[in-house]
C-alpha cells in the first residue's frame, strides 16, 4: 500500500496542477492562523509549546489511522494526505521559467528566478558568472526537490501520512517563518535539523549509488556524522560530486547557463526512482506494508 500510495501520488503530482487546496502551505497557514487567533500560542510561547504545536497534527493523524476500520479506508486516507504534502508546483513553473529564460540567453530574467525560488534578495554579482548563476540554480534544486519530494517519500516510507505530515507541515512552518517570530523559528529550524538528519544521508546516499559513488563517497562518509553540518551544505555537496561536469559540459555552461541545472535535474530524477526501488524491494520483503 505505501508503494502504491507513493507511486499515485507522484503520478498526481507530475501531470495534475495542483490547486491551492491540494498543497499543504494553505493548511500550515490557516492551522498558525488559528493557533494564534484563539490565543493557544503566541510568537512569545515557549520552544516546547511550539514543539507541540508543529507536531499534534501528525500525532492526531496517527491515532485516526490506528482506529479506521479497513485497510481500503487507510490507503485512500493516506495518499489523499500524501498528494497535499508532496511537491512544490512553484519548484516546476520557475525551473520551467529558469529553462526559457535561458534559450533567451536572459541572464536577468534567470537571476530573478533563481532569487525568486527562495524568496531571496537578487544577487547582482551573476550578471558578471553566468555559469555561476547555473552551478547555484543546480544547488538549489537539488535541495528544494528534497524538501519537497525525497524527504517527504522517505517520512512517509518509515512513518506512513503522519510522518509525511510532520515533515511538510514543519518544513512549511519554517519557509512561512517571519523575523518578529524568534521563538518559533528557533523551534522550528531545531525540529527541522532533527527531522533531516537521517533522511538527508539517505538521499545523499542515493546520489551515491545513482552518480559516481568513488567520487562523492568520501564526502558522505565526512559528513556522516557530522553533527554541525548544515543538512543543505550536506546534500548538494555530495549530489555535485556525484554528477561531476565533464570537460565538454564545462564549455557548454559558458554558452549556456541551463546545462548545468538540467544535468542536475536528471541527476535528481535517478535518485527518486532509486528510493522507489528501494520501497518496492522493502515491500517485497515484507519490510514495509
Amino acid at each position: 500500500m505505501i508503494l502504491i500510495s507513493l507511486l499515485l501520488a507522484l503520478l498526481i503530482t507530475r501531470n495534475i496542477k495542483k490547486s491551492a487546496d491540494w498543497q499543504i502551505t494553505t493548511y500550515s497557514l490557516w492551522y498558525r492562523h488559528k493557533l494564534m487567533s484563539n490565543h493557544w500560542i503566541s510568537p512569545q510561547s515557549s520552544y516546547l509549546s511550539w514543539f507541540v504545536a508543529v507536531v499534534a497534527p501528525a500525532c492526531i493523524a496517527a491515532v485516526i489511522f490506528e482506529l479506521l476500520p479497513g485497510s481500503f479506508l487507510t490507503f485512500v486516507l493516506q495518499t489523499l494526505i500524501l498528494v497535499v504534502c508532496i511537491g512544490e508546483p512553484r519548484l516546476k513553473a520557475t525551473y520551467k521559467a529558469f529553462l526559457q529564460a535561458a534559450n533567451r540567453n536572459d541572464i536577468e530574467a534567470c537571476a530573478l528566478y533563481s532569487a525568486q525560488l527562495e524568496g531571496a534578495p537578487l544577487d547582482t554579482a551573476v550578471h558578471e558568472q553566468p555559469a555561476a548563476l547555473g552551478a547555484t540554480f543546480g544547488r538549489q534544486l537539488i535541495w528544494m526537490n528534497y524538501q519537497h519530494y525525497m524527504a517527504v517519500m522517505l517520512w512517509f516510507v518509515a512513518f506512513g501520512a503522519p510522518g509525511a505530515l510532520l515533515y511538510a507541515l514543519t518544513q512549511s512552518f519554517y519557509e512561512q517563518r517571519q523575523p518578529e517570530h524568534g521563538r518559533m523559528n528557533t523551534a522550528v529550524r531545531r525540529t527541522l535539523w532533527v527531522l533531516n538528519f537521517i533522511p538527508v544521508r539517505v538521499a545523499a546516499f542515493g546520489f551515491l549509488v545513482v552518480g559516481h559513488f568513488s567520487t562523492a563517497f568520501p564526502i558522505w562518509l565526512q559528513y556522516l556524522t557530522d553533527l554541525k553540518v548544515n543538512s543543505r551544505k550536506l546534500l548538494t555537496n555530495v549530489a555535485v560530486a556525484a554528477e561531476p561536469l565533464s570537460e565538454q559540459s564545462v564549455r557548454n555552461c559558458q554558452q549556456n547557463i541551463a546545462v548545468e541545472p538540467k544535468i542536475m535535474v536528471r541527476l535528481i530524477k535517478r535518485n527518486i526512482l532509486f528510493l522507489l526501488v528501494v520501497t518496492a524491494v522493502l515491500t517485497l520483503m515484507g519490510a514495509i506494508a
